[in-house]
């Protein structure tokens, strides 16, 4: 009970820490802005649009509705053209709520692209090595959605098929979480005998795995708690974990 005392405390006091600094330092966002500059960190292709998530200054949403001159990947520093606006709240309720589904990705701006020009040649030899997986992914051509889908955590399903697989209670199979996670750690574990080293791969592969994949609350939640654990050397009980992870 002290251990769980103290990780409650400490949970309490970094939420109530970051809390304040946000309230003290406010995001400014200039209404009359036309010209956005940032790295792509996120891609999204739809049937007539594409969407991209910009780290700049501010962390902003794009909707690109025209076609782009190049050919944009992760990674990449981009101009952008356009008009910005804050996310406008729901007008009904008990509906899916987009606003604050995007300010869970610290996300509070949307711009629709009129122009996007590559800013920066050079991209980062991280998200270069995120590019060529997900083009890995791509190559499985007939199951390329369903590995997408597994490994990387987006879905580009057909939304019919995609609503079947909600019905019949299996999309939870496809959705990266825990389950995915301890599959490659009892790989691991079985392929690597040596204790030491064992937890040293592990550890350093579901770090990299949590930049290589799609964020969500899902995989950022499992790979913590499999971390932490490593680190506290088996000592730290799972329920504790979970408790911090939960409230951090």
């Amino acid at each position: 009970m002290k251990k769980l005392r103290i990780i409650l405390l400490c949970s309490f006091i970094f939420i109530t820490l970051l809390t304040i600094y946000r309230l003290l330092n406010p995001e400014k966002w200039q209404e009359t802005k036309t010209v956005f500059y940032g790295k792509i960190v996120e891609i999204k292709q739809a049937e007539t649009y594409t969407t991209y998530i910009i780290q700049g200054e501010e962390r902003f949403i794009a909707y690109a509705y025209v076609p782009i001159s190049f050919n944009p990947v992760l990674g990449q520093t981009v101009k952008i053209e356009g008009k910005g606006k804050e996310i406008e709240a729901n007008r009904n309720f008990y509906l899916f709520n987009y606003k604050k589904y995007l300010q869970s990705k610290r996300i509070k701006y949307a711009v629709t692209i009129q122009k996007m020009e590559l800013k920066k040649e050079g991209i980062p030899l991280l998200y270069k090595i995120k590019n060529s997986f997900l083009a890995y992914l791509e190559g499985f051509d007939d199951i390329k959605e369903y590995m997408v889908l597994l490994l990387y955590g987006e879905n580009t399903l057909d939304n019919a098929l995609y609503e079947e697989y909600r019905k019949i209670g299996i999309v939870h199979l496809f959705a990266i979480s825990g389950m995915h996670i301890q599959f490659f750690v009892h790989l691991f574990k079985k392929k690597i005998i040596r204790k030491r080293i064992q937890k040293m791969v592990i550890f350093l592969f579901l770090t990299f795995y949590l930049f290589l994949a799609k964020p969500s609350p899902g995989i950022v939640r499992a790979i913590l708690c499999e971390n932490i654990f490593i680190l506290g050397n088996n000592k730290v009980k799972r329920r504790e974990i979970l408790l911090f992870v939960f409230f951090s």
